[in-house]
């Protein structure tokens, strides 16, 4: 992979503006390289899951629990964007493979909540993938300075948000999509 050549940001003495021809150039690079890491991340999910004998969707869910544990169900289908059904048969999955927990919640004996079985470092063989692919990429991250940091991170950020949006669209659109095609048609059936 070849590294793109920052162009020198306009107001700078010593520079020049960027021109708009460039700026295309590197906005349509941008968009084949998020291309190209959204493959990697993918990628990188499905060998991890395979090498654990889960599904990605189980290894997303190990993660969000990693981070935000202990949970409701209905809280893990949130942050998944997975619905309430598919969401109960991710949990019975990590239930059966002693993954995960289902306790009741200690501030409200109603509920349930779930959170991954043992401490953090008894997750060996679950933790190591996402462990080892965090560690690499801090070291990645480690080599740019606060202010490019900030850069990404405000990216990151603003991607996050767009990806977020999108994805409530869709499936707006995919709801509206079911409820149009469960309506009756006028004239079907002989009406």
């Amino acid at each position: 992979m070849t590294p793109v050549k920052r162009p020198a940001k306009p107001g700078r003495s010593g520079s020049a503006p960027v021109r708009r021809a460039e700026h295309a150039n590197l906005l349509e690079e941008l968009e084949r390289r998020w291309r190209q890491l959204s493959g990697a991340v993918v990628a990188f999910q499905s060998t991890a899951a395979d090498q654990l004998g889960l599904g990605v969707t189980d290894l997303k869910a190990i993660d969000l629990l990693s981070r935000n544990a202990p949970v409701t169900a209905g809280e893990l289908a949130a942050m998944s964007g997975l619905t309430a059904g598919a969401v109960t048969g991710l949990l019975d999955r990590l239930e059966r493979a002693a993954v995960i927990v289902r306790q009741r919640d200690p501030d409200d004996a109603r509920r349930l909540v779930v959170r991954l079985r043992g401490s953090a470092g008894d997750r060996g063989a679950v933790a190591a993938p996402i462990r080892s692919v965090t560690r690499a990429l801090s070291a990645v991250a480690s080599s740019f300075t606060d202010v490019e940091l900030a850069v990404i991170l405000d990216f990151m950020d603003r991607s996050e948000r767009v990806l977020r949006e999108q994805a409530e669209a869709l499936g707006e659109r995919d709801a509206r999509s079911r409820v149009a095609r469960r309506a009756p048609r006028r004239g079907a059936r002989g009406e």
